[in-house]
């Protein structure tokens, strides 16, 4: 999988680059459930797909049973619209949508993420189910299900429950760390040794994070073929689900692994996807990857160390120091006006390195033309694919 991350910066004393590049292309589905009928009917769970699904394995349908329906904060303490299923039996299951090994390759991880809260106010032990079963034999709304299957209880007091092979509970969790109310839930399914495709006949290994802690635990036998249902087993409990992601990741530790372990702090598996932006400043975890920025830090978003001298025509900027394994390689291109891209093949080859800390180096790169430059517009890029 290639990544194209750019950085840019012009003539003129401390201009300003950006850097680009695209979301993870292991995104199969999301679904933030924004959009309730105007009619209304907030029976129609498949109302505004198109605009509320991405991925590429959008758009997907789901199938409802009784109760089931798109709501909004009114009753939910999450920030937006989101999918309800409540009292007896009520459920929503995207039976069009099969996890299998033709979209999780054997060498992937699958990351399956969510914000759900339960409410009961009655009874705190009732629970909402998260099924990974083509067919639960009680229903899609309980989360009792068959070998080679992953059934997922969590209460409305914030315990939780997970079952396989017909029996369970194979893990009984103490209360999430939120106890009860809000939670964001990561699931992680990798084959029985924690790396690899729990679809590539290797079984399954499942890891549980709630934001804090994480529990791990190894189904019988290895995921088929798979649907994703969601229901709610007790008269008077509602569960609620928000931000739905289906991803896949590397099953194996890479050098961008390498690299990211080297900050604790993001424990989210979200979080730790290369599309993802944990500091929030605007710069994806492959992009600061590529040009030795800190994914926790938000102040480290400038790979640019020296802005293009005009009397020189030389700039600096930092990269990833193992190249040879990130399997990147770093063009420089010039534009009058942003528009029109020609790669500079002399200042390409003339990039050398000028000094290394870590695991971040310092390159420095001349760009072609008679000095003084003296166009009164020139701009860099610097791509890494």
């Amino acid at each position: 999988m290639k990544h194209k991350n750019t950085i840019i910066t012009s003539l003129a004393a401390l201009a300003a680059f950006t850097i680009a590049g695209p979301a993870s292309a292991g995104v199969l589905l999301t679904d933030n459930f924004d959009g309730i009928d105007p009619t209304p009917d907030r029976l129609n769970v498949n109302y505004n797909l198109a605009g509320r699904q991405t991925g590429t394995q959008a758009t997907q349908s789901w199938t409802r049973t009784n109760n089931a329906q798109v709501g909004d904060t009114a009753t939910f303490g999450g920030t937006g619209e989101y999918l309800q299923v409540a009292n007896s039996e009520g459920s929503a299951q995207l039976t069009g949508l099969t996890l299998s090994s033709s979209l999780v390759a054997a060498n992937e991880k699958l990351v399956i993420s969510f914000t759900a809260d339960v409410v009961n106010e009655s009874l705190p032990d009732d629970w909402m189910s998260f099924n990974i079963s083509p067919s639960a034999p009680q229903g899609p709304a309980f989360p009792i299900v068959g070998s080679g299957d992953f059934g997922f209880l969590l209460r409305a007091n914030g315990g939780m429950a997970v079952f396989n092979n017909g029996v369970g509970p194979t893990i009984v969790g103490p209360a999430f760390s939120t106890s009860a109310g809000v939670v964001n839930l990561a699931f992680t399914f990798s084959g029985a040794d924690g790396t690899g495709s729990a679809f590539a006949g290797n079984g399954t290994q499942v890891s549980i994070y709630d934001g804090t802690s994480t529990w791990t635990t190894v189904l019988d036998t290895g995921l088929t073929s798979e649907t994703i249902s969601f229901g709610s087993w007790i008269q008077g409990t509602r569960g609620m689900v928000e931000n739905l992601s289906i991803t896949t990741i590397p099953g194996v530790a890479t050098d961008y692994d390498t690299w990211l372990a080297g900050y604790p702090s993001i424990t989210d598996p979200a979080d730790k996807l290369p599309g993802a932006d944990p500091d929030g400043d605007s710069l994806t975890n492959q992009q600061e990857y590529a040009f030795g920025l800190a994914p926790d830090n938000g102040a480290s978003c400038n790979p640019i160390t020296a802005p293009l001298d005009k009397a020189t025509g030389k700039f600096s900027y930092t990269r990833r120091a193992t190249p040879a394994v990130t399997g990147l390689t770093y063009t420089v291109w010039t534009s009058e006006d942003l528009a029109t891209w020609t790669e500079d093949t002399t200042a390409t080859a003339s990039q050398t390195v000028t000094g290394t800390t870590g695991d971040v180096q310092t390159v420095e790169a001349t760009i072609t033309g008679s000095l003084p430059l003296a166009l009164p517009k020139l701009f860099l890029q610097v791509r890494a694919e």
